[in-house]
């Protein structure tokens, strides 16, 4: 995420907490989290947002959009009538659709992680050839 891109996810992130009327300590025993520390941090700026804690997030509050609250399309709440917490064939639909929205970002995030891994594996051997053939391999 560029810097803009997570400025604009804090204030959205904020913009949750506040819709709840919590604070964010309470906002992240809520979502399952002992402590606060990981929500003020990505609040703050000190981390970026990991999936899991937009899963928590989704998982605690359904009426969330994912896709506002990760990219900023569409709307805060999926929609109105959750407001009044009558939920619908409708409303559950639209929360599996968070829930493969959220599966795809688990699955890009690990691909990143695979990537990072043979990108450094790639480093590691470029950093080897340029040093030529070992001592090992001189002497056959």
């Amino acid at each position: 995420m560029s810097d803009l891109q997570v400025d604009k996810f804090k204030e959205r992130l904020k913009e949750c907490v506040d819709y709840q009327h919590l604070s964010v300590n309470a906002f992240a025993i809520e979502i399952g989290h002992k402590a606060s520390v990981t929500l003020s941090n990505t609040i703050s700026g000190r981390s970026i947002p990991r999936v899991s804690l937009l899963n928590d997030i989704v998982s605690r509050f359904p009426e969330f959009n994912l896709d506002w609250l990760v990219t900023g399309r569409g709307q805060m709440l999926l929609r109105k009538e959750f407001q009044s917490q009558n939920r619908s064939d409708d409303k559950l639909n639209e929360v599996k659709s968070n829930q493969n929205f959220f599966k795809a970002l688990e699955r890009a995030e690990s691909e990143i992680e695979t990537l990072k891994d043979y990108n450094q594996h790639l480093k590691e051997e470029n950093l080897r050839l340029k040093r030529g053939p070992s001592r090992a391999s001189v002497g056959t």
